[in-house]
C-alpha cells in the first residue's frame, strides 16, 4: 500500500483529510498548519484580519519554537482541517515572530456610541451636574 503520511498519500485521501477549502473567517484555533512540502510546522493560534477592509491579514501559528506570523501572502490554501503555506520547510522555519500589536484591538467605554434612553439619561445627568 505504500507510505500513508500526508506527504505520500494519494490525492483523494489527502483531500478527504484536509476537508473542503474554507474562508479565513471560519478558520478555527488549533488547526494544523503545514509547509508547501507537507510537513506540520505548527497550529493556528489566531487569525488576523483588517476589519475595516474585510481583508485576511495572515495567521499567528504556535510552533515548538514559539509563535510565528504567516502573512496572508504566505498562506496558499485554507481547508477545514489544515492550512497550507506557500513556503517550504526552510521558509516556515524563518517566519518572523508576531508584533505585539498583531491583530489586537481594544475598546474603551469612550468608543461605544450611546443611543436611545442611555443617551437621554447621560444628557440629563450632564445638565444637572453642570457638564455641558
Amino acid at each position: 500500500m505504500g507510505n500513508w503520511s500526508i506527504k505520500g498519500q494519494r490525492p483523494i485521501l489527502q483531500a478527504v483529510e484536509r476537508g473542503e477549502p474554507i474562508s479565513y473567517m471560519v478558520l478555527q484555533k488549533g488547526v494544523r498548519v503545514e509547509s508547501s512540502e507537507g510537513s506540520e510546522v505548527g497550529r493556528v493560534k489566531r487569525v488576523l484580519q483588517v476589519p475595516e477592509k474585510d481583508v485576511f491579514d495572515g495567521i499567528i501559528l504556535s510552533t515548538p519554537n514559539g509563535d510565528r506570523f504567516a502573512d496572508a501572502d504566505d498562506v496558499d490554501t485554507i481547508y477545514e482541517n489544515v492550512v497550507v503555506l506557500r513556503v517550504g520547510d526552510e521558509g516556515a522555519a524563518l517566519l518572523p515572530r508576531p508584533d505585539k500589536s498583531a491583530g489586537t484591538m481594544s475598546a474603551s467605554p469612550d468608543d461605544v456610541t450611546e443611543t436611545g434612553l442611555r443617551y437621554a439619561a447621560r444628557r440629563a445627568w450632564n445638565r444637572i451636574s453642570g457638564k455641558y
